[in-house]
C-alpha cells in the first residue's frame, strides 16, 4: 500500500513537460493563425480545432505515462479522463438531439423557411438530428445545434403548402463577378408571374471549377406552369452573363 501512495516525481521532468506543452501550444497557434486560417474555409478550419483537442489527449496520456511511469495513478487518471470525455460528447449529442425533436414537433417547420434566431437569419436548407441548416442571404451554408435554439426568441415567415420549391443550376464563368450574376438571377425570377414574392430565391454557389462557378438557386413558385416562365426570363439574360446551364 506505501509503494502505492508514496512515489517520487522528478521536478525536472516535470518541467521539461510543460516545457514541451508550452511550444506545443505555441506551435499549434502560430499554424492555425498563419496556415489554416489562411487556407482554408471557416468550416474546414473546424477540423483543426477536432485536431488540436486529440492533439492535447495524446499529450495529456504520453505525459502522464511518463511522470508516473507504472504508478497506479496512472491506470486511474487515464481511466477517469476517458470517462469524462465519453460523458461530455454523449451529453454534447444527446442535448443536441433531444432540443432537436422539441424544435421539429413545437411547430410545423418546413424546407425553405426563413427563420431568425437572434442576429442570425437565413432559409432553412436541412432539418438534421442535431442541427439546423441555414442558407443565408448571402448563399453561406449555417450549421446552428439545436440547443442554441431552444430558449432562445427566433421567428419564421408563413409558408403555405401551397408553394413548391423549384431547384436547379446555373454555370457561370470563373471570373464573373457572383454578386452581380445573384442580382441578376434575383431580378429575373422576382420579376416572373408565379413566383412567391414573400420569400427570396436561395442562391448559392456550390461548385468552382478550373473555369465555372456552378451555382444552385432555388425559387419559391405558386404552380408548376411558371417553371417554363422563369426558364425563359433566366435565359433572356443568358446572352450577357452565360447563366443558363445546358
Amino acid at each position: 500500500m506505501n509503494d502505492i501512495l508514496n512515489f517520487e516525481i522528478s521536478e525536472i521532468l516535470v518541467a521539461f513537460i510543460l516545457l514541451i506543452a508550452f511550444l506545443l501550444f505555441v506551435l499549434m497557434k502560430i499554424v492555425k493563425k498563419y496556415f489554416v486560417e489562411r487556407q482554408f474555409s471557416y468550416r474546414h478550419q473546424q477540423y483543426y480545432s477536432l485536431l488540436e483537442i486529440v492533439i492535447w489527449i495524446i499529450f495529456t496520456i504520453w505525459a502522464l505515462k511518463t511522470i508516473l511511469e507504472e504508478s497506479i495513478y496512472y491506470t486511474v487518471i487515464v481511466i477517469v479522463i476517458f470517462l469524462s470525455l465519453a460523458i461530455w460528447i454523449t451529453w454534447f449529442v444527446v442535448k443536441d438531439f433531444i432540443a432537436g425533436l422539441v424544435f421539429k414537433f413545437n411547430d410545423n417547420y418546413q424546407k425553405g423557411q426563413f427563420i431568425e434566431v437572434n442576429d442570425i437569419k437565413g432559409y432553412i436548407e436541412e432539418m438534421n438530428y442535431l442541427t439546423l441548416d441555414l442558407i443565408s442571404e448571402t448563399g453561406e451554408t449555417i450549421k446552428i445545434p439545436y440547443s442554441k435554439i431552444q430558449g432562445n426568441i427566433h421567428k419564421k415567415s408563413i409558408l403555405d403548402k401551397s408553394t413548391i420549391q423549384y431547384k436547379f443550376e446555373l454555370q457561370i464563368p470563373k471570373n464573373y463577378s457572383f454578386e452581380k450574376a445573384k442580382g441578376e438571377i434575383k431580378k429575373a425570377i422576382l420579376l416572373t408571374p408565379g413566383v412567391d414574392l414573400k420569400k427570396e430565391p436561395i442562391i448559392k454557389i456550390i461548385k468552382i471549377d478550373e473555369s465555372f462557378q456552378i451555382i444552385e438557386i432555388v425559387a419559391f413558385i405558386l404552380n408548376n406552369k411558371t417553371i417554363d416562365l422563369l426558364l425563359s426570363n433566366i435565359e433572356s439574360i443568358e446572352k450577357n452573363t452565360l447563366l443558363l446551364n445546358k
